[in-house]
């Protein structure tokens, strides 16, 4: 689901490109071995689970999702918040967040093509991948912090209130 088996085939498309996938789970055995395969394995690192992924953000340059599904991955908030560009599918919510040239690139789903130009992109601009990052960094504070939610939902809230109530109850008229 994650799409990590494409960030490996773009990579070995991609000089100079090296991967860092956090977590652990059932396919890890197949992405070592695709990592081999691909002779990448190399410029590939897994180091499983990680306690505090969001610490570990600051050592990256940019941020790739290209998943098959997800929702709103709270892995593209942490990393927009981390001032992290990021690459990701076009799929499920990631499109309200992540904004074409402006806090990120997206790409249609396992779509290995369009993950090596972008990689390329921001492996060659990192005066983009900063800019990138900090309009994701904007965008986050703005929308996803606990904060923003928060007043953002007692804004609904207060909205509803404001509704003079009306019956949702309708009775049928008899039928002469």
């Amino acid at each position: 689901m994650k799409g990590h088996d494409i960030l490996l085939r773009a990579i070995a498309q991609v000089e100079g490109v090296r991967v860092v996938i956090l977590g652990e789970g059932s396919e890890r055995a197949t992405l070592e071995q695709l990592a081999v395969e691909l002779g990448v394995r190399e410029r590939v690192d897994l180091p499983g689970w990680i306690a505090d992924p969001f610490g570990y953000l600051s050592k990256f340059d940019i941020v790739a999702l290209p998943s098959r599904s997800e929702g709103f991955p709270l892995a593209m908030v942490e990393s927009m918040l981390a001032a992290r560009p990021i690459i990701a599918s076009r799929v499920g919510s990631i499109s309200e967040a992540i904004i074409p040239g402006k806090t990120g690139i997206l790409i249609e789903k396992e779509n290995v093509a369009e993950l090596v130009v972008a990689l390329q992109q921001l492996r060659d601009q990192p005066q983009y991948r900063l800019q990138l990052g900090q309009h994701a960094r904007a965008a986050a504070v703005k929308n996803w912090t606990a904060e923003a939610m928060a007043a953002k939902y007692e804004q609904l809230w207060r909205s509803l209130i404001d509704v003079t109530p009306r019956s949702r109850l309708r009775v049928p008229r008899p039928r002469d």
